[in-house]
């Protein structure tokens, strides 16, 4: 497969749309091709941000599982034992293999993020980056020596990923695990600590509009070009 014309993107996006059921995505694949062809880092970035498309469905896959059993567990009139009921714990190990699979899947996206930003506004750093040992560390202060409005922006990005650190990422990562915990535990309207992979999605859902806005400008400078 080879993705090097408008067509074939606006075919491949198409098709991905419609395996996840609908629209879920902020990042147009056609209009971030045409923005790609004006810029040093263009046969770069374009891949970088096709990869995040493809994680992007894979999550909405994900979230979407994870929101039908929620919602199973909180209409439940009953509490069904896992222990007992062979249909009940393989619906909880479908749940932990999608929150596990999620959190982990999360987190990598947002070092795959950092990275298109950086092949954005310092495509000469992108090495460094990617070999720096705190990656996010780095993009702090990448931004910061900008100024502007990206030191905030890069801030609030450090304070994201720290926050589902250690809500999620770090015990799924380097510990014995939180997932296992919540699955394995009745969910109710009162106690339902998965709702912050929610909050997670509308968080990501926030960086990926903010990028889509940075490629409809450099496809309008591409189209100005042009003409």
């Amino acid at each position: 497969m080879k993705l090097d014309t408008v067509e074939s993107v606006r075919q491949f996006d198409e098709r991905l749309r419609g395996i996840v059921g609908g629209d879920p995505f902020h990042v147009n694949l056609e209009k971030t091709w045409k923005a790609c062809q004006g810029h040093p880092s263009g046969n770069r970035l374009f891949p970088a941000v096709l990869d995040i498309q493809l994680h992007v469905a894979c999550l909405n896959v994900e979230i979407i599982a994870i929101a039908k059993r929620i919602t199973k567990d909180l209409h439940e009139s009953r509490d069904a034992d896992c222990l007992v009921e062979d249909d009940e714990f393989a619906a909880r190990m479908d749940l932990f293999g999608n929150t596990t699979a999620f959190v982990l899947r999360y987190r990598a996206l947002w070092d795959k993020l950092m990275g298109v930003v950086v092949l954005l506004l310092e495509p000469k750093e992108y090495e460094k980056f990617v070999e720096a040992k705190s990656r996010k560390k780095f993009f702090v202060k990448r931004l910061k020596a900008r100024g502007g409005k990206w030191p905030l922006y890069a801030q609030k990005v450090s304070e994201t990923i720290e926050i589902f650190d250690s809500r999620f990422r770090t015990a799924e990562a380097h510990g014995s695990g939180k997932m296992r915990k919540l699955v394995f535990s009745r969910v109710t309207a009162d106690i339902n600590p998965l709702e912050d992979l929610f909050w997670a999605c509308n968080s990501l859902n926030d960086q990926l509009i903010m990028l889509q806005q940075i490629f409809d400008h450099l496809a309008e400078k591409v189209v100005m070009a042009v003409k």
